[in-house]
């Protein structure tokens, strides 16, 4: 990591490709913590991607990307210490996301986003909430031309089973 740190620091604040780099250096904090759990990886990556999804010159495809990172890592967080103290700022972060590549004309996040969304909505708003999410990371599927793929289906399930308790 500390070779890609040095490499992040040398990219100049003006350099259009900073949100990508920060996007990556995060993710790859994000990996490795997945791999080998250190709270310090955990924290940096947060810190990191939302540098990336906040940058003012950022792509809005980007901003996606990293929005999504970001709200991976506030479950990380939760489960790293058995709380649902974050899952709120999770489900924000997913719908900045969504928000980011439907602008970047992106339906692949867009999808993935509000998905992760109605899975932190079943847990903190209830099945309502997480049914209107997971209908429109259904339309994004479809939009996409995934909705046969294995995440498009995860999706498909939650609704029905979500819908059938309606």
């Amino acid at each position: 990591m500390h070779v890609l740190r040095e490499a992040l620091g040398r990219v100049g604040p003006q350099d259009p490709d900073l949100g990508s780099h920060r996007l990556l250096f995060g993710r790859a904090l994000r990996l490795r913590y997945e791999r080998q759990p250190s709270l310090a990886d955990l924290h940096e990556a947060d810190w990191i991607l939302e540098l990336a999804a906040r940058g003012a010159d950022v792509p809005d495809a980007v901003a996606a990307e990293a929005w999504l990172e970001v709200g991976d890592v506030q479950l990380l967080l939760d489960a790293r210490f058995d709380s649902r103290e974050r899952h709120d700022r999770a489900a924000a972060c997913y719908r900045r996301a969504a928000a980011a590549a439907r602008r970047a004309d992106s339906a692949l996040p867009a999808a993935r986003a509000h998905h992760r969304r109605g899975e932190v909505l079943e847990v903190t708003a209830g099945p309502r909430s997480a049914l209107h999410a997971y209908r429109e990371s259904w339309e994004q599927w479809q939009r996409a031309g995934e909705d046969t793929g294995p995440e498009a289906q995860r999706t498909r399930a939650r609704m029905r089973a979500l819908e059938s308790t309606a």
